[in-house]
Order: C-alpha cells, then structure tokens, then sequence
C-alpha cells in the first residue's frame, strides 16, 4: 500500500522532520521537547561555558545619528531613484538601495559626511516613510474635524497636535 495514500500521512511525514520539534498540522500547536540538550532546535547554537552575558562586538562601527540634512537628500534620492522613467520598477531591492546609496554619498552637501551603507539607507527610510504615513492620517483626521471659519493653517496646526499627542 502507497504510504501517501492514507489521511494524513503527509502532516505525519512532516511532523517527523525534526526529532525533538514537532507542529501538529491538527491541532496547529506547537510542541517542543524541552529536556532535549539539543539547542539546534532554536535556531542557535550556545556553548555551555558560563559566558552567556560576554558579548563581543569586533567589526561593529560607531552608531551615527542622521542629521536633518542627510535625511532631505536621502527623501530626495528615494524620488530621483524611484521615479527615474528609464530603470523604472525594473530593478532588484539591493540595486534600487544601492542606486540610491550613490545618490546619497554623491551629494556635495554631505561630502564632508562618512558614507552610508545602502542598508542604512532603506532603514532609515522605512523610519521616515512611517512618520510621514502617520502625519496624513493625522491630517485627514484634522480636515475631517474642521470647523467652519478654520483655514488651511489652521487644519495643519490640528494635524500637528494630533501627530505629537500619539507619538
């Protein structure tokens, strides 16, 4: 008889992959052995020598902060980049950050400035682009309460209270 060919045979086959983790595609709760030496089973591999608090950080460069403005270059390279009518959206993640790296580290007002990696880059875009998506919600919660006789300063300066109230 075909060992597939019974019910459940392929959850089975698959809940034995591991010797000490197993899912149950039944019941959907993980069960782990945890009197098993085997620490494989976390996804790390830790020495039992007493040294667990010893971090060691040998390649590790010193944190910089970005100043205001490498963050208007680093919004002006995402625009130029992203919307360049000849490469287009026709280009992998790590060329995209790379191009925009190069933008970034091209600029002669940051050319007194140490290089930023082009994962720094995305990272700190990603930080902008959340506060950025966050103030519109604001702003269209502060036109959705305007009063009649609030003009435009007025709904932006709502859109700035509501923005520092739930940071």
């Amino acid at each position: 008889m075909d060992q597939f060919s019974q019910s459940g045979s392929f959850q089975n086959l698959l809940n034995n992959q591991h010797p000490n983790t197993s899912f149950s595609f039944l019941t959907r709760e993980p069960s782990v052995d945890l009197s098993s030496s085997d620490a494989s089973v976390f996804g790390a591999h830790w020495a039992d020598d007493g040294k667990e608090d010893e971090v060691v950080v040998s390649d590790r460069k010193e944190r910089r902060k970005w100043t205001p403005t490498e963050d208007t270059v680093l919004i002006g390279a995402w625009l130029n980049t992203s919307k360049d009518p000849v490469v287009g959206n026709e280009q992998k993640t790590i060329a995209f950050w790379k191009r925009i790296a190069f933008y970034v580290a091209s600029s002669p007002k940051l050319s007194d400035l140490q290089k930023r990696e082009p994962s720094h880059c995305k990272q700190r875009w990603g930080k902008i682009n959340e506060g950025v998506c966050k103030f519109v919600g604001c702003y269209g919660a502060a036109t959705k309460a305007k009063s009649s006789g609030m003009n435009e300063d007025d709904v932006l300066k709502m859109a700035h209270e509501i923005f520092f109230i739930n940071l």
